[in-house]
């Protein structure tokens, strides 16, 4: 099995981390597993998978997320399919499809994603919102209107991979979608309060996803992680003031550093009157998010942010906070 070359500081840093870097290394020399989520705007489980079925493959369903399903055989991959080209169905990292489901919108909420392309979290909530044969919603499959009564999500990526973006909406069968291309840093200005939910799968070093990219790992530095927070801490500080008073924000990376994950959290809890709140991951492994580090002690709700690693998932690595902002908040 080949491995993976990690720098020097990553080796130092990940003796701080309670990683088992045995494992870890071992997850980062397999790649991440096929998955996919059906996409119910356009179709139904029990067609697709029967279809897929029909043609040899062998399927598992993903426990923590709705309508998600790993590939344990098949053929041909699937991203290349008739099902997946015509948006059927969705590839997504397993652990991924976890995040949406933290951020759990419900019909006829508005919602904002912050970093959307290439819109695979997007594409998630667009279904969550509306247009799905469940009781929550209307009963039936709903015609889907523009700001419509089954909720509306602002997609937002202000880089050239808003093309992918674009495309992956189109592709899903919604039409409850604005795509937007500023800088999430200063999107308050404009959407100050106005959302239900917000979601800021924020850019970072990556470290949980080494299996694509090798080079993640050869080439971090700690000043990587530090500059990173910054940009970081600005997109948080923004995503909580567009949430209107009660609202919920989802705050993720694939990274695991503490510099990018629990200390970005910390500041917007010393800056604002913000609430941690308890996630459920059903059936995936997860640990609690550091409190103390490098000697210091940090406050002691950063515990309800989770740490889910490549090793314990099989898949993704990620980091996961869930943050209130209270009814009585004041800007």
């Amino acid at each position: 099995m080949q491995r993976p070359e990690l720098s020097k500081p990553l080796q130092k840093y990940l003796e701080l981390l309670d990683v088992d870097a045995g494992r870890l290394l071992e997850s980062y020399a397999r790649p991440i597993p096929e998955a996919f989520r059906v996409n119910t705007l356009k179709t139904n489980d029990k067609a697709v998978i029967s279809a897929l079925e029909g043609r040899g493959y062998v399927l598992k369903r993903i426990p923590w997320t709705q309508h998600g399903y790993a590939v344990e055989h098949g053929n041909d991959r699937l991203s290349t399919s008739l099902e997946a080209t015509s948006g059927l169905i969705y590839i997504q990292g397993p652990v991924s499809m976890a995040v949406p489901e933290v951020l759990g919108p419900v019909c006829g909420e508005s919602v904002l994603d912050m970093c959307a392309a290439p819109g695979s979290k997007s594409t998630q909530i667009l279904q969550m919102l509306g247009g799905i044969r469940d009781s929550t919603c209307t009963g039936r499959v709903s015609l889907i209107r523009v700001l419509g009564s089954e909720g509306e999500l602002v997609a937002n990526e202000p880089s050239a991979r808003a093309r992918s973006l674009v495309h992956n909406l189109k592709n899903s069968g919604a039409t409850n979608y604005r795509i937007t291309n500023i800088n999430g840093r200063s999107m308050y200005r404009k959407y100050s309060g106005r959302f239900d939910r917000v979601l800021i799968d924020a850019p970072c070093s990556g470290l949980g996803a080494v299996s694509k990219d090798w080079t993640i790992a050869r080439d971090w530095k700690p000043v990587h992680s530090r500059r990173l927070a910054q940009i970081q801490a600005g997109l948080l500080y923004s995503g909580y003031r567009c949430l209107k008073p009660g609202g919920v924000l989802v705050y993720s990376t694939c990274t695991f550093t503490f510099e990018e994950n629990e200390d970005v959290v910390r500041k917007l809890l010393k800056k604002y009157d913000a609430r941690m709140m308890d996630i459920d991951l059903n059936e995936l492994p997860h640990r609690g998010g550091i409190t103390e580090w490098g000697g210091r002690k940090f406050p002691p709700e950063l515990a309800k942010c989770i740490r889910i690693y490549p090793y314990d998932s099989g898949a993704e690595g990620f980091f996961i906070a869930k943050i209130m902002k209270p009814e009585t908040a004041v800007e």
